[in-house]
């Protein structure tokens, strides 16, 4: 539970896919809602909260995808 809100992610390479599908703010943090490829097992139930405007962190906003219609 809580955000996650580290910099040592900021150097790696991007290694797993998420869908974003949501945002809020927890304990003054903003964050992103995100929802992992790896099931439900991982985080909370498949989702993690991660710091929002935090220096991009793990890169969430580097290749970010989205329809026009």
């Amino acid at each position: 539970s809580g955000v996650l809100l580290i910099d040592d992610c900021q150097n790696e390479e991007p290694f797993e896919s998420v869908l974003l599908v949501g945002y809020g703010i927890e304990n003054g943090i903003p964050y992103w809602l995100v929802k992992f490829s790896l099931g439900e097992e991982f985080g909370d139930h498949g989702y993690m909260k991660l710091a929002r405007n935090h220096k991009n962190m793990c890169h969430i906003a580097s290749f970010a995808y989205y329809p026009v219609i």
